[in-house]
């Protein structure tokens, strides 16, 4: 399933890989950027593989919430977790291609809100 949402996250355009050391979980884990912004990172947890975001409360949430992309399950689960010091952190797990789907709505959300933000002006490379 990892693979399969590799192949998925790195066709949205623009979209690079890096790999990170987990502090939580002590080894390194595949997360995807666009333009500096994580769009997700997947981590090995006891109870299985999680894909791992971050939803700012006051920046990203909103355009999530609107996307009609993002299933009413999965903007529920948006609008319902916590968020200590404005940022949500949702844990979906990954071990089904219908995981993946919908792991990929918030990714395709947040690329989608990374790319139209029009109060932030594009990085330069």
């Amino acid at each position: 399933m990892v693979l399969e949402l590799r192949e998925r996250v790195l066709s949205l355009g623009g979209v690079e890989e890096r790999s990170l050391h987990g502090a939580f979980c002590h080894e390194w884990t595949p997360a995807y950027y666009k333009d500096g912004v994580q769009l997700c990172h997947v981590r090995n947890f006891r109870a299985g593989l999680r894909v791992t975001f971050f939803v700012g409360a006051s920046t990203c949430e909103p355009f999530v919430l609107a996307s009609s992309a993002v299933s009413l399950e999965t903007r529920r689960l948006v609008a319902e977790t916590p968020a200590p010091r404005n940022a949500k952190e949702l844990r979906l797990p990954l071990a089904s291609p219908a995981d993946v789907g919908r792991a990929m709505e918030l990714v395709s959300a947040k690329w989608d809100y990374v790319v139209n933000r029009p109060w932030v002006a594009p990085r330069r490379s």
